[in-house]
């Protein structure tokens, strides 16, 4: 006989538990039924489902910080291509470089690494120019300066607010379509007002330019037994630092303050990565820090010997290049009138520069066959270095405008092809001044090629690229 505490029941055609049997109270135990099968199996589906989605999360998660890792243990640990490791330069720096207590060298100021005086073991090439490294950041990025001026001009005719300045625009408008981008970090911009020398703060910064000027408490930092690697002599260098009547510059080793409207030197300042490896070089002037493979390109900056004439690259928009004759013409020793009447460029005037150029001058090259026709901006300058644009020609051969890098500020003294107002001419030196344009001044001759071939050299001062004519 059949227990009572225990009730079974059981479809007899194939052995399984009938589906559809309610679920009932019975006494000692519970009938099953199909109802609470199905609850079962769905709350088995969505924990199988939730198992699945968590195993592919954390696969992803895998996947995608395992990548990180890879990517910045290789920024962070690069290798030649042979597998050899590569140090980066702000870890090289430091562990090559004694650091110092005074006098001139590297000194440790508040978790940053900054150089002063006249120190002569901070030279790093970039761009194909030569530059100083100012401080090793925290984070390992360099903050380096131009080692030698490339132009001078107004900080401003209106505004004291360096973001908004023309000079802060003409750095990261024409200066940086020079520079690789791919060793630059934004830079911070300190955007606080100075009256005072001993007055200064940076509690408010711009960190969205590539381009800077010097700010004032990092050129006065550069600053050691009055000798500082910045400037030299009575230089006269915009600051990005200003009051709120007048603009902050350097005036030798010390800082004075001035009119916008001034006009003087330029010095840009950018911020190398912190991830950018020391090809070679040990930061003197003859053997400067390399963190740029040399492909031995023509390239911006590049010397050019062609014919009898050697010219350095100014511009490059392609596969046209820009080029400047490399010294004053004939050493300075030939001058010239701008013009006999005018103060603009125009190749139609008799008894002027520009006719001369275009005529004598042109017709003596042996390669005036590879020279192209170029614009020659002849805009004047009132405000903005971008009035320059507002006026141009066309010639065989030109003159730097304002806008145009100078190499080499030791050549002083030759016309640009801008003009000021008052029937005067731009005329460029250790700065920029207005001149007569009668006066008998040197020049300093431009012209256009497509990219050639060098058969021979290396592109530097001493060993230009060698242009078959």
């Amino acid at each position: 006989m059949m227990d009572d505490d225990k009730i079974e029941i059981i479809d007899l055609e194939d052995n399984k538990i009938d589906n559809n049997i309610d679920k009932k109270e019975v006494k000692g135990g519970t009938v099953s039924t199909g109802k609470t099968k199905k609850r079962h199996l769905k709350k088995g589906l969505i924990q199988n489902v939730f198992c699945i989605v968590s195993f592919l999360f954390i696969v992803g998660c895998c996947v995608f910080y395992g990548n990180r890792l890879i990517k910045y243990y290789k920024i962070y640990n690069p290798k030649t291509s042979s597998g050899e490791a590569i140090e980066l330069i702000s870890n090289a720096i430091l562990k090559n470089t004694e650091i110092v207590f005074e006098g001139s060298g590297l000194y440790r100021t508040n978790g940053l690494y900054v150089y002063k005086g006249d120190a002569t073991n901070n030279y790093i090439k970039y761009a194909n120019m030569m530059w100083r490294i100012l401080r090793t950041n925290v984070d390992g990025s360099l903050e380096i300066i131009l080692d030698d001026s490339i132009n001078a001009l107004a900080w401003d005719v209106k505004t004291k607010n360096y973001v908004d300045s023309d000079i802060h625009k003409y750095l990261n408008d024409v200066i940086l379509s020079k520079l690789d981008k791919n060793y630059l970090s934004k830079t911070s911009i300190c955007i606080d007002k100075m009256e005072s020398i001993d007055k200064f703060s940076c509690d408010n910064k711009n960190n969205d330019s590539y381009v800077k000027l010097l700010a004032a408490n990092d050129f006065l930092n550069s600053v050691a037994d009055g000798k500082t690697f910045v400037s030299e002599n009575d230089d006269l260098i915009w600051l990005e630092t200003s009051s709120e009547s007048k603009v902050w510059h350097t005036n030798g080793s010390n800082i004075s303050s001035s009119e916008g409207t001034s006009i003087y030197l330029v010095k840009p300042v950018v911020t190398i990565k912190n991830s950018t490896p020391l090809l070679n070089g040990t930061g003197t002037i003859d053997d400067p820090y390399i963190i740029e493979e040399d492909n031995k390109e023509i390239k911006f900056g590049s010397y050019l010997t062609i014919g009898d004439d050697t010219w350095i690259v100014y511009d490059v928009n392609g596969s046209t290049l820009k080029l400047v004759y490399s010294t004053l013409y004939n050493n300075g020793l030939k001058t010239y009138r701008f013009d006999s009447n005018t103060n603009k460029y125009n190749t139609e005037n008799d008894n002027s520069l520009a006719k001369l150029l275009n005529t004598t001058f042109y017709d003596s090259l042996s390669y005036k066959d590879m020279l192209l026709d170029m614009d020659v901006y002849t805009g004047g300058y009132v405000e903005s270095y971008k009035d320059t644009f507002s006026e141009k020609t066309t010639a065989k051969v030109g003159l730097l405008n304002i806008t145009d890098v100078k190499f080499n500020s030791e050549i002083s003294g030759y016309y640009l092809s801008n003009s000021f107002a008052d029937n005067k001419v731009c005329f460029y030196r250790d700065d920029l001044v207005s001149s007569k344009p009668g006066l008998s001044r040197p020049y300093r001759p431009t012209i256009s090629i497509k990219m050639p071939k060098a058969k021979s050299g290396s592109g530097t001062a001493e060993d230009p690229f060698v242009i078959e004519v």
